[in-house]
């Protein structure tokens, strides 16, 4: 069996991708993903004729078949000309000519979606007869899919990490030390804890905020602030919270940029706590918080989206509902040390249980197997968290549309807004001509 991934990393020219083994070089969580993956597959599974399809591939693992592409479309055509039996595609995709370049193909095709899809991607997924499977990063992400067609032609596999890597990481802590990890953009939430953090200052003096990530991760054309830290608009909207009267970033706050590899796991393990996504906006799995656990770091973040799956509430971190909440839950680990060791000490065994990459790999290559096959998906129907994202609703229309199939999805209900702006804007240009 012919397989290839296409790995979208025209933005990351200057990153060493040799060595898998020593974790995540400084690129964004999905970029890993589909290169550790792929990696790994080739490694472990002989059977597979596995290519890996990138605009950089200079520095790739030397025993890694790699084919310098330059898009999307080229990926497409390159696997229909070399006779690839499944690609594996970033999703959700949003293109249509996407969707009618691979429908002249002979490929089979795996949408891996790693964001959350919206009304538009899943009915363009769905209605594409060459793409066999949508795989969702988590259950929490794939329970949102239960009452649109789409359900039926998906299934989840979490992400992983190489988690002896984050075994070997050894040092002490940094005394009443806060790290967030995450780019610098609105989406990862950053700006909710920089407007929490004077009130963690109030009640421990001595707190120390750092902060990994930056707002070029995905785009090194952006417009940087004056702080250089992030995108000019949304650096203004945090800034004012972590600098002194004079304008000056507090000595108590440390910018530490994008950052890979052991350094970064080093400073996560000296951490005190582990703060991600704290918005949990756009969340379908987090890899930064199985990253602060697996090195037993507890974590801090919001209960919300895939956040619910990927923190143990009590176990591994503490989840919170509300901003007074996330101070409380901050404030009681930093000061108190039984309560952070206890939970913190639970967060390797969790991920090593739930998130291991021999058994996320062994995954991959059983749906490889299964679409090469024309096997169908299964369907998980087994619900928890009927609360999160509106569940219980989207599983009470999944049973009634069995009755009625006419009924939309929550999902088509949830992109209404959009469509009412797009038609009032179009009209509104039309009366302006």
């Amino acid at each position: 069996m012919k397989v290839a991934f296409y790995l979208d990393n025209k933005s990351h020219n200057r990153i060493d991708y040799s060595r898998p083994e020593n974790g995540n070089p400084g690129i964004g969580g999905s970029q890993y993903m589909f290169w550790i993956i792929s990696y790994y597959l080739s490694k472990k599974y002989p059977d597979l004729d596995l290519y890996l399809l990138a605009e950089n591939v200079d520095k790739m693992p030397s025993e890694m078949k790699t084919v310098k592409i330059t898009d999307i479309f080229h990926a497409v055509r390159l696997a229909d000309d070399e006779r690839i039996d499944v690609l594996v595609v970033r999703g959700p995709y949003l293109d249509k000519e996407f969707f009618k370049e691979i429908e002249r193909t002979n490929v089979k095709y795996i949408v891996w979606s790693h964001n959350f899809e919206n009304y538009e991607s899943v009915e363009l997924i769905a209605d594409n007869k060459n793409i066999k499977r949508n795989v969702c990063v988590g259950k929490e992400q794939y329970d949102r899919l239960r009452d649109h067609g789409i359900f039926y032609k998906s299934t989840y596999i979490y992400n992983t990490i190489t988690l002896n890597l984050y075994e070997d990481i050894k040092c002490d802590k940094i005394p009443n030390s806060v790290c967030f990890i995450g780019s610098l953009y609105k989406a990862k939430g950053f700006q909710k804890l920089a407007k929490v953090w004077p009130k963690i200052e109030k009640k421990v003096p001595d707190a120390q905020l750092f902060v990994i990530g930056g707002g070029d991760l995905y785009n090194k054309k952006a417009k940087m602030g004056r702080y250089g830290l992030a995108e000019e608009k949304f650096e203004k909207s945090f800034i004012k919270y972590l600098i002194d009267k004079n304008g000056s970033i507090k000595e108590n706050v440390h910018f530490m940029g994008v950052m890979g590899g052991k350094e970064k796991l080093e400073l996560m393990k000296k951490s005190c706590i582990g703060v991600v996504n704290p918005t949990g906006n756009g969340e379908t799995f987090c890899i930064g918080a199985i990253e602060f656990e697996a090195l037993n770091v507890p974590v801090v973040t919001i209960r919300k989206y895939s956040l619910v799956e990927t923190v143990c509430d009590k176990v591994t971190g503490l989840l919170f509902k509300n901003d007074k909440e996330f101070v409380e839950n901050i404030v009681a680990l930093l000061n108190n040390k039984e309560l952070r060791e206890n939970i913190g000490k639970n967060g390797n065994e969790f991920v090593k249980n739930k998130f291991s990459l021999d058994t996320i790999v062994d995954e991959w290559h059983d749906l490889l197997l299964d679409v090469y096959n024309d096997v169908e998906a299964n369907q998980n129907l087994q619900c928890e968290n009927m609360w999160n994202n509106k569940k219980w609703i989207r599983e009470a229309n999944r049973r009634v549309k069995k009755i009625f199939p006419f009924m939309p999805s929550v999902l088509w209900c949830e992109s209404l807004p959009g469509k009412i702006k797009r038609i009032f804007i179009k009209i509104m240009k039309s009366f302006s001509k």
